[in-house]
């Protein structure tokens, strides 16, 4: 309930805030809520090395912790036997799998080309499947085993977070996807 609390006015905020910069900018809203979106070339601002200068520092300063906490645990850790002794089956298959998905992503076979733009999904699950494998074959437990439901609900959780982002982009522009007109 506390994260609740927490979750839903930031919620709010995070889709209402945007629109309503929007409004008070005196714009339509229209091009910012028509579906699918349309990007429109925006001149943006140019390099500031002042503002990459504290961005950087920022940044640094907040990643800092995790990395002497990440440092210090493999100082201090012992080599300690891994609890599986060979590299999963299934992790081979995601290997084979993820070389075939590579070779159909890069390459422009005439018999694939109705399917070329869907590569990125057998791509991404070759490398969710293989990371499993790796942490299976170091800890001899992975999500894909032993949290499998858990793992599932990312799917769609990641999607609605990425879905966010690109809502906040209708607002800045930031970035468009090129041969998608014909979609």
């Amino acid at each position: 309930m506390r994260f609740l609390k927490l979750f839903i006015p930031l919620a709010l905020m995070s889709i209402g805030l945007p629109l309503a910069g929007v409004i008070l900018a005196g714009k339509p809203l229209d091009r910012y809520l028509e579906f699918p979106p349309r990007s429109v070339y925006v001149d943006h601002a140019g390099f500031s090395w002042w503002a990459f200068a504290a961005t950087t520092l920022f940044i640094a300063v907040m990643v800092f912790p995790f990395l002497r906490r990440i440092v210090q645990t493999w100082l201090s850790a012992e080599d300690e036997p891994v609890n599986a002794a060979y590299f999963p089956w299934w992790g081979w298959l995601a290997v084979a799998w993820l070389a075939v998905a590579w070779l159909l992503a890069w390459n422009r076979f005439p018999w694939f080309e109705s399917l070329q733009a869907f590569t990125f999904t057998m791509l991404w699950l070759g490398y969710i499947v293989i990371v499993n494998a790796l942490t299976w074959w170091r800890t001899g437990r992975c999500m894909l085993t032993h949290r499998t439901w858990y793992l599932l609900a990312l799917a769609p959780l990641s999607a609605i977070f990425w879905w966010f982002f690109e809502y906040l982009n209708r607002f800045v522009q930031n970035w468009f996807y090129i041969g998608i007109d014909s979609l």
